[in-house]
């Protein structure tokens, strides 16, 4: 059994870091052996030890109260804390790591972690065509069901707009010192002064844009910097934002972006996007039964004037389909 001396000697080096393998079974030792010796201390005692055991816990943690600066870590703290750690029944391997040595020699420095936070500002709009007058005075024109974040400190230094889902039209204000940025998932569209028209589909997994004026810097994949297309006037790309895969198409903007003054244009457009477009609109189902329901093409022009019911009779006519209606459902075959 070790004395005092032996122990205070043996314990000054394990803090240390210098303790010997034989001397770290022999204070393993008297930590089990202590596990099952009862503690008699006074009720001044189990306060100092509390007291201890929280310095300890500080420093652990690289926090070290003023009041705390000047007070000793000499060995009876130590087995006053030991002593503590007995009694709350904790076993010699967790006070072992408790007390493990970190890094000796080396000096412990503070690391500073800036953080930054961010606030946003989100517009929705959940029905009908809304515009919208940014801080920059670009305009944003959205389409019902079309939802767009930007920062709180927008134009500070950076004009940056995210387009969460829907369709949306731009009219750029010119800054040639900061370039306007709308991401939309992946994509990442850059202009300086510019109008064009985006449309972010997440059931679909798309997003396409149409330039209407000026030129739009467009990156399919943000982490690419081969990935970039450059659309003037009447051109458009359509992105599969899932693989990434883009179909470069023309398409005149007047067409693209009808649906600004309420209207609807269609040219040679899937019975699929019509759909979607007056279930968008007039917020309706529209379920196109067969094949050949689904493979006809559609064009025409149609204003606020018309509602869902007159335009599915004008095409159904046009292609001599049928359609009916339970409730808000339209069923066409």
């Amino acid at each position: 059994m070790m004395n005092n001396q032996q122990l205070k000697n043996i314990a000054a080096r394990y803090l240390k870091g210098e303790a010997t393998p034989e001397e770290l079974q022999q204070l393993e030792a008297w930590f089990a052996a202590a596990e099952q010796t009862p503690a008699n201390l006074s009720a001044q005692d189990l306060q100092d030890i509390k007291a201890d055991m929280l310095g300890h816990i500080r420093q652990e943690a690289g926090y070290c109260p003023p009041e705390l600066e000047e007070k000793s870590l000499g060995f009876w703290r130590t087995i006053r804390r030991i002593a503590a750690i007995v009694i709350i029944a904790v076993s010699a391997g967790t006070l072992a790591w408790l007390l493990r040595p970190t890094n000796t020699g080396t000096t412990r420095k503070s690391e500073e972690v800036a953080v930054v936070y961010r606030t946003y500002i989100t517009v929705s709009n959940d029905k009908g065509v809304t515009r919208r007058r940014l801080p920059d005075s670009s305009i944003v024109v959205m389409n019902s069901g079309a939802s767009f974040k930007y920062e709180h400190n927008f134009n500070n230094h950076t004009r940056e707009l995210i387009l969460e889902n829907g369709e949306i039209f731009i009219d750029v204000k010119k800054q040639t010192e900061k370039p306007f940025k709308v991401v939309a998932g992946n994509t990442v569209t850059t202009v300086l002064g510019t109008s064009f028209n985006l449309k972010m589909d997440n059931d679909k997994n798309t997003v396409s844009i149409v330039v209407k004026s000026g030129k739009v810097k467009v990156a399919a994949d943000s982490t690419r910097s081969d990935a970039v297309t450059l659309l003037t006037p009447d051109e458009g790309l359509f992105i599969n934002t899932l693989t990434n895969a883009q179909q470069y198409f023309r398409q005149p903007a007047s067409v693209s972006t009808a649906w600004c003054a309420q209207e609807l244009v269609f040219r040679q457009t899937t019975m699929e996007n019509v759909a979607a477009t007056l279930e968008n609109r007039y917020n309706i189902q529209i379920r196109l039964m067969t094949t050949k329901a689904q493979q006809y093409k559609v064009s025409g022009d149609f204003n606020s004037h018309h509602d869902a019911e007159s335009i599915l009779q004008a095409i159904c006519l046009v292609h001599q389909l049928n359609y009916k209606k339970s409730k808000n459902t339209y069923f066409v075959y």
